[in-house]
């Protein structure tokens, strides 16, 4: 998308409270509880899939021809005034935000005079609802951060090809979504509710620690 690419200073206003968890944690939730569980509470480690390899490349090297080409240094207020007044759309990389239970840091957020748009970036073309509610994590945390009065929208795109895939305003129903989650993830942390595998065989099949998940469904 066409636009004014500028940075973002990382103050320590973004550095996480120890009482905050990450905006990922939605994610993988989302595609298994039982995979959280076992990552975070039963301390299985196995090392980074080839995806998740190449995807670091490919945001490490957009972040980077992000910041080569960036000519603005902006604070995200300061951002969405500038878009809204001068009427100019502006783009940022690698935004760090904090709210109130979540911390994260957004691939990209794109300033319109109408609108803001949160995008995260995927290696699959396939909206999956465990992607969909990472995005409404980052929009939740920007929201209780910045209370922005532009309409807030969470976006998922194709990280190879750049082609948005999914695009979705941000409203109180997914805010709600988003606290629901956060408050199952909390019990299910700390041992107030036993975890849920997800019995699905084909995501079982596929992940990463199948070999090693007690609840893993293989027939």
């Amino acid at each position: 998308m066409p636009g004014l690419k500028f940075t973002v200073p990382d103050n320590n206003h973004h550095k996480p409270a120890s009482r905050l968890f990450p905006v990922s944690w939605l994610q993988m939730h989302g595609y298994c509880e039982y995979l959280l569980f076992m990552v975070k509470v039963g301390g299985i480690e196995t090392p980074p899939t080839d995806e998740m390899l190449s995807g670091a490349r490919q945001h490490a090297r957009l972040d980077t021809e992000h910041a080569q080409q960036a000519d603005l240094h902006l604070t995200l207020p300061e951002a969405a005034r500038k878009s809204r007044t001068e009427s100019l759309v502006l783009i940022s990389r690698d935004v760090p935000v904090r709210g109130k239970t979540l911390f994260g840091r957004i691939d990209e957020i794109i300033f319109e005079p109408g609108r803001i748009i949160i995008i995260d970036d995927k290696p699959g073309a396939k909206p999956y609802f465990s992607n969909k509610i990472q995005v409404w994590g980052y929009c939740q945390a920007f929201h209780q951060a910045y209370a922005p009065e532009l309409p807030l929208f969470g976006s998922l795109r194709e990280e190879t090809g750049g082609k948005i895939v999914w695009l979705e305003q941000y409203t109180p129903a997914q805010d709600a979504l988003v606290n629901e989650t956060v408050a199952r993830i909390k019990n299910v942390l700390e041992g107030l509710v036993p975890p849920e595998p997800i019995g699905n065989i084909r995501k079982c099949r596929s992940c990463r620690i199948k070999d090693s998940c007690p609840a893993v469904t293989r027939s």
